[in-house]
């Protein structure tokens, strides 16, 4: 009955009535909690954190505070700063504490509480509210930009994936339109990817994923272009070149049939070798390489346009020099009164030079159209170089004037060899043309040698004016000439270039200006060609000569020797007739009917047959008096210059064989191989 009467004012206080605890009881703080009014403490017992003693607050000092002066304490005294004999008691700062449940339950703003009041118990969300608020505001702010820029993001991916997928048609279309083609290798499945479209324009058949193993695509290109490929591809893997374009042949539709394709290609970036990828690009292009042939053909015809115009106007000119002498110096030989004996012999000698002069561009001319037209081969036969130089030395020692001392420079042993005879003196010939010309004074000297037994070298030394370093590399081009004021159409070395390639030879020059040239044309030997060095060997002629003929009776020939000639035209008869006088019996057939039947009917000793004839030309004339005698020395005479012509004749039975124009020396020469007696 006490008890309630204790409790009994709590529960029933008024409005405003406030309850100070000097000690806190635990009943009583538990009637504290039903209580509509607050409890307050004067001690900081029944309140703390996690106590419900029904407590609201209190002034008084705090824990902490109470722990916080009294280790202040320790460390001074500890420090020497401050010295007691006996602990004192100590007053500590007091401040408003309340507990947060019961100031919800009695329904107590924070802005009625006292300033610096400590709250126990508090949720952290209130203890942190305004924290709370700016974070949360901040976080929102945050969330709001990020979606604000996650819709501007996917705004621009989208207009940039509407763009590339733009870009990706405008380039496919590009592509179509310029025929070309996409493709990747992988460098671990060593496959390649194809577009669409490559199968579709190719015709091969759609594989897998648009992929086409790597070596069934190598077996396609043209064995010529494989490594190449090959290699430009590796060049490209192991990063030697960024950037790589091959061209090459390859067969998609026929195994036979060959197209130019072309490719660039480069390595993409990669962080290991598993995902290493080539890309690049491939097209046609064989209109284009037929376009470049057509343009080769187009830029060859004109330059050989041009060549056969140059060709012309440089001839034109260089035949009407020598004409220009001969028509001159002949009329003036017409007026028998009007020049001495001597002027009108000079007169006939400057003929006759400039005769020569138009007879060797006219056979520089031939020569240089038989080895355009490849009809040229060499002859092997026995040749024995020291006649060669001799025959070349006895040709041009008439021509050199006292001035110059003109030589030959042999081995100490002679040399035979097989080779062609008649080009190898063309060689010798043709340089020594060039050193006449270009020698006033000094010396000339041919010759040979012969390196190791592997190369033959002719050679044409001369101390003329010499040739500069720069027109070392055009002297041996058409037309040119050191001195475009010296008569010549220039031929005379290119044609030497030409016939040196036939040999396989290498033709070099040394000078210097002022000082000479040497000339030299090394022709490799081979070991048959090689026949003896040493004495003399007897070297069968090309035609026998009397001494192959039956000539026992020769004393006893008659004094009246037959000579056949067979000759359309009446000039050349004449010519002959002229040259051989009344030395023999002349008798005369227009064509080779004639000649046949002349022979038929009247003894014969000699023929003189021109091949160019009309009805009948001479080598079916040959082969038909052949039928009649095997024995009848017939020599065949012709203005051709090929030499198909000569073994045409020799191969039906001729017996010799001389060419216009007719040299007369050369004509009695002939005539004499094959009839003794005559006295010319």
């Amino acid at each position: 009955m006490k008890t309630f009467r204790v409790l009994y004012p709590f529960y029933n206080a008024s409005k405003g009535d406030i309850f100070i605890l000097p000690k806190w009881d635990f009943i009583i703080s538990q009637f504290s909690n039903i209580s509509a009014q607050p409890f307050f403490t004067v001690c900081n017992e029944g309140i703390g954190e996690n106590i419900t003693g029904g407590i609201l607050g209190g002034i008084f000092t705090l824990p902490y505070q109470q722990g916080f002066d009294g280790a202040n304490l320790a460390a001074q005294i500890l420090k020497g700063e401050k010295t007691i004999t006996n602990v004192p008691l100590q007053y500590h700062k007091d401040r408003p504490v309340f507990d947060w449940p019961q100031i919800k339950r009695l329904n107590i703003s924070k802005s009625q509480l006292p300033e610096n009041s400590f709250i126990y118990n508090i949720p952290i969300y209130e203890k942190y509210k305004t924290e709370f608020i700016i974070i949360i505001l901040t976080a929102f702010i945050l969330l709001f930009f990020l979606i604000f820029l996650y819709l501007l993001e996917k705004k621009k991916k989208k207009r940039i994936q509407i763009r590339l997928h733009n870009k990706q048609e405008l380039l496919e279309q590009a592509l179509q339109v310029g025929n070309f083609h996409t493709w990747s290798y992988d460098l671990v499945t060593r496959k390649l990817t194809f577009d669409k479209h490559f199968f579709q324009s190719t015709g091969l058949p759609l594989t897998e994923n648009y992929k086409i193993n790597r070596i069934s695509l190598i077996r396609r290109i043209h064995p010529d272009d494989r490594r190449n490929v090959y290699n430009t591809l590796l060049s490209s893997i192991y990063g030697k070149d960024a950037k790589v374009v091959v061209q090459f042949r390859i067969s998609l539709n026929s195994p036979d049939e060959y197209e130019w394709w072309e490719t660039h290609f480069s390595l993409s970036p990669y962080i290991s070798y598993s995902n290493a990828q080539i890309y690049g690009l491939c097209s046609s292009i064989e209109h284009i390489k037929q376009r470049e042939m057509e343009l080769i053909v187009a830029r060859d015809l004109a330059a050989k346009a041009e060549l056969r115009q140059s060709f012309v106007a440089n001839i034109s000119h260089e035949i009407r020099i020598p004409l220009n002498a001969i028509i001159g110096f002949t009329n003036l030989l017409s007026d028998e009164n009007a020049f001495t004996p001597n002027e009108r012999q000079s007169f006939i000698k400057t003929i006759n030079r400039n005769c020569n002069i138009l007879l060797k561009l006219i056979n520089d001319i031939l020569e240089l159209s038989k080895l355009e037209a490849n009809t040229i081969s060499l002859v092997s036969e026995p040749c024995n170089m020291e006649q060669i130089l001799e025959l070349v030395y006895s040709q041009h020692k008439m021509r050199i004037p006292e001035s110059i001392q003109f030589s030959i420079e042999t081995p100490h042993k002679q040399t035979i060899i097989k080779s062609d005879s008649i080009r190898l003196t063309q060689l010798l010939s043709n340089i020594l043309d060039n050193a006449i010309k270009f020698t006033q004074e000094g010396n000339i000297t041919i010759g040979y040698s012969i390196d190791h037994n592997q190369y033959l070298t002719l050679f044409v030394k001369d101390s003329g004016i010499g040739i500069s370093e720069e027109e070392q590399n055009l002297i041996f081009d058409r037309f040119y000439k050191c001195n475009e004021f010296t008569q010549g159409p220039g031929l005379g070395l290119s044609i030497c270039a030409a016939i040196a390639q036939l040999f396989e030879a290498n033709i070099s020059v040394e000078s210097k200006p002022g000082k000479g040239s040497c000339f030299s044309i090394h022709i490799p030997i081979r070991k048959d060609d090689q026949i003896s060095f040493g004495e003399d060997r007897e070297i069968k002629p090309l035609f026998p000569t009397n001494a192959d003929h039956n000539t026992e009776n020769n004393e006893n020939q008659s004094q009246e020797t037959t000579l056949l000639i067979a000759e359309d035209i009446e000039s050349n008869f004449l010519l002959l007739k002229t040259i051989i006088g009344n030395r023999c019996r002349i008798l005369w057939a227009k064509n080779g009917k004639e000649a046949i039947e002349l022979y038929r009917n009247n003894s014969v000793d000699l023929i003189l047959l021109d091949i160019k004839m009309p009805e009948m030309n001479g080598i079916e004339a040959l082969k038909e008096i052949r039928k009649l005698s095997a024995d009848i020395p017939i020599i065949m005479q012709t203005a051709y210059a090929f030499d198909s012509d000569k073994d045409i004749a020799i191969e039906a039975g001729c017996t010799g064989f001389i060419t216009k124009p007719i040299n007369p020396v050369v004509l009695k020469q002939t005539i004499s191989n094959y009839i003794s007696g005559i006295i010319w």
